[in-house]
């Protein structure tokens, strides 16, 4: 560009003495314009035969006038082979497949980059059923055109419900693409599915049934979604559905919901949905004292006790970190006693304590497994709270997950049932969230 008020003439453009070309770039040939107008701005061209599939090269020439001196640009040559560009359409597969038939499936391949694609290659997941429906490879396709690919699933009869995924690859010598699938085999045919609602009152002698809870059902391939109630004799019937996998889901007031996913073939199925009974509800309440980053914790337990299962509840409910901290310090180590009362009309077995390991300054040691816990019974625990070595409450800092625990029981009924009481640890920092310095 001429930045003055004058025209540049006699203007030449050159290579630098002494410079030598790589060999894959020859005939180099240099042009510019012999006279640069006022403020003008000017293009010089370069040009060259190049050998040689891919290489960069930069390289300076020298631009002189009669009026100005000679500036240095630099040029530089990057040379590609034009590619292809390759895009499926659409980009992924999806849908449903029948046992017993055949069902096809394409996606569009377009060139949508500046060279030839050249021979691709076709491959596909080793799925017996699954097979293309065109020869590979297929025959080159030029910029801006397109070939289709057909593919066919064929799942034999016998063959299982459920559901297949994987990539049909596409690869040339420079270019790929994978396009994904996903086909949910299904099956024409129906089975009878039957729920039945279970509580720990239907293992007592009057065989309570569940009623009226609410029994929902969804197919794997999203084409049955149905819910309805439990009827008189605890039963959710579904008569004459397709054969497939279903996620099975129970809730009823009171108790804790049931999950599954259970498959149904021709021959119908019976699945038996057990709900524990909730017997127990906690309610927390939290208050702010005067001191700083100190609250007051208290949880409300509501437990039922006219039940065929055991009922077990823990006292303290709440357990101060704080002060046991404080203790620790000042005695070196002090004493946790826990109190677990089973309410209920049976007994608790195989009953066990879990208190944090992870506290930076407390360690807890004592029993872990508890054993039995016979009805209206109260069984005390005893634990030493000590400090960890070489720590103490000043000179940490606390920055952890917060501490948890429980307390976890078992009993027979339709099988090993497992319970859990969770115990609440108050006043332990605003732990998960930041770090907060207790020296000073």
């Amino acid at each position: 560009q001429n930045m003055g008020d004058e025209p540049l003439t006699n203007v030449s453009i050159a290579l630098p003495p002494g410079l030598s070309l790589p060999d894959n770039l020859q005939a180099l040939r240099l042009a510019i314009p012999s006279t640069i107008g006022p403020l003008a701005r000017v293009v010089f061209n370069v040009s060259a035969n190049v050998l040689g599939p891919f290489f960069s090269y930069y390289f300076s020439v020298l631009v002189s006038s009669n009026e100005a001196d000679t500036v240095v640009p630099t040029v530089s040559f990057d040379v590609r082979v034009l590619t292809a560009q390759l895009r499926a359409s659409p980009s992924s597969l999806s849908g449903n497949v029948v046992i017993g038939a055949q069902s096809l499936f394409s996606f569009q391949v377009t060139n949508l980059g500046l060279g030839d694609s050249g021979p691709l290659s076709l491959a596909l997941p080793s799925v017996p059923y699954l097979s293309l429906g065109v020869a590979s490879p297929l025959a080159p396709i030029p910029p801006g055109n397109s070939t289709l690919v057909w593919l066919s699933v064929s799942p034999p009869n016998g063959s299982t419900v459920g559901s297949i995924s994987g990539q049909v690859y596409v690869s040339g010598q420079y270019v790929g693409l994978g396009v994904p699938f996903s086909f949910n085999i299904v099956s024409n045919a129906t089975g009878n599915l039957t729920v039945v609602c279970q509580d720990e009152f239907t293992y007592t002698p009057e065989r309570r049934p569940l009623v009226n809870a609410t029994v929902s059902i969804s197919s794997l391939d999203g084409s049955v979604h149905t819910t309805i109630l439990s009827d008189e004799n605890g039963q959710a019937n579904f008569p004459n559905i397709p054969e497939s996998f279903y996620t099975i889901v129970v809730q009823k007031l009171g108790h804790a919901p049931y999950s599954s996913t259970v498959k149904l073939d021709r021959g119908g199925r019976t699945v038996i949905a057990f709900l524990q009974i909730q017997t127990v509800s906690y309610r927390w309440t939290v208050r702010q004292t005067e001191v700083k980053e100190v609250y007051t914790f208290t949880v409300e337990a509501t437990f039922v006790t006219q039940v065929p299962a055991p009922v077990v509840t823990v006292e303290p409910s709440v357990i101060d970190v704080a002060e046991l901290e404080l203790e620790v310090e000042a005695l070196g180590s002090t004493t946790l006693t826990l109190y677990l009362t089973n309410h209920g009309l049976i007994m608790a077995e195989d009953s066990h304590v879990d208190l944090p390991q992870n506290h930076r300054f407390l360690r807890f040691l004592g029993p872990t497994v508890v054993g039995q816990i016979l009805p209206n019974t109260t069984v005390a625990v005893q634990y030493n709270v000590v400090s960890v070595a070489n720590t103490t409450r000043r000179d940490i800092t606390v920055c952890f997950a917060c501490i948890a625990g429980a307390a976890y029981y078992s009993y027979t009924c339709d099988g090993i049932q497992t319970r859990s009481v969770p115990l609440t640890f108050s006043n332990q920092g605003p732990c998960g969230l930041q770090c907060v310095d207790y020296g000073g």
